[in-house]
Formats: C-alpha cells, sequence, structure tokens
C-alpha cells in the first residue's frame, strides 16, 4: 500500500471549504427568513410575538455567532465576541447618525449582544462535543 503524503491535506481543505460555503449559506438562509418576517410584520402591522424586535436582534445574531464560532479555538471565539459586540453598536449607532427615521436602542444592541453570545457558545459546544466524539470513535 502506497502512502499519499497530501490526499488529507487536500481532503481536509475541501472540507474546510464546504464548511465555509455551509456557513455563509445558513447565515444568508436565516437572514432571508428574519427579513421575510420583518417586512411582513412592517406591511400589514402584523406583530407574531411581543417584543419580536429583539427576538430578530437574537436570531440574526445567534447566527452570526453560530457561524463564526464553528471550528474556532478560543482566540478567535474571543475576537468573534468582540467583532459581533462592535458590529451591534454600530448599527444601533447608524441608525441615529444616518437615518431619521429610526431610532437607536440600546436594548436593541444588547439583544444583538445575547443572541452573539449564545451563538458562540452553540458552537463551541458542538465543536467540543464533535471532537470528544471523532475520540472516542478513534
Amino acid at each position: 500500500m502506497t502512502y499519499a503524503p497530501h490526499a488529507s491535506s487536500d481532503r481536509s481543505r475541501r472540507a474546510r471549504r464546504v464548511q465555509r460555503f455551509g456557513q455563509i449559506g445558513l447565515v444568508l438562509l436565516l437572514g432571508a427568513v428574519i427579513w421575510q418576517l420583518a417586512l411582513t410584520s412592517q406591511r400589514f402591522g402584523i406583530q407574531f410575538v411581543p417584543h419580536q424586535d429583539v427576538y430578530e436582534h437574537i436570531l440574526a445574531f445567534a447566527a452570526l455567532g453560530f457561524c463564526l464560532g464553528l471550528g474556532a479555538d478560543w482566540r478567535r471565539l474571543c475576537l468573534s465576541a468582540l467583532m459581533l459586540t462592535a458590529f451591534a453598536f454600530a448599527i444601533e449607532w447608524a441608525q441615529g447618525a444616518l437615518t431619521s427615521t429610526r431610532e437607536p436602542h440600546l436594548s436593541d444592541a444588547l439583544a444583538s449582544m445575547s443572541g452573539a453570545g449564545l451563538g458562540l457558545i452553540a458552537a463551541a459546544t458542538l465543536c467540543a462535543l464533535l471532537r470528544r466524539w471523532k475520540a472516542a470513535r478513534a
């Protein structure tokens, strides 16, 4: 039997590429669903649940946090948390500074931060469980 030294690195590169496309697809899908729910609620005055805006922030940032946290080490998880926190506050700042029709709310930024934290924790937990499962099978 011959040994192919680059076969495993090619497979891992392909796996990372597939994972990246899956993450992008998940973010786009969840973004489209949240966007449609927001448009429906604004257009027809429908509010599916009380404080729907808060849940939309949590769900959107949980999806972002989950996708950024997949396969990340602790340093990248912390960096992702800081980046998502800055992004949440930047969105609220932009609503106040750049538009006259929307108002910034601290509760929206806090909801976004909690969603990002939940997504990062879920991704880190899933990765740890998968590592344990793979180690147990080996």
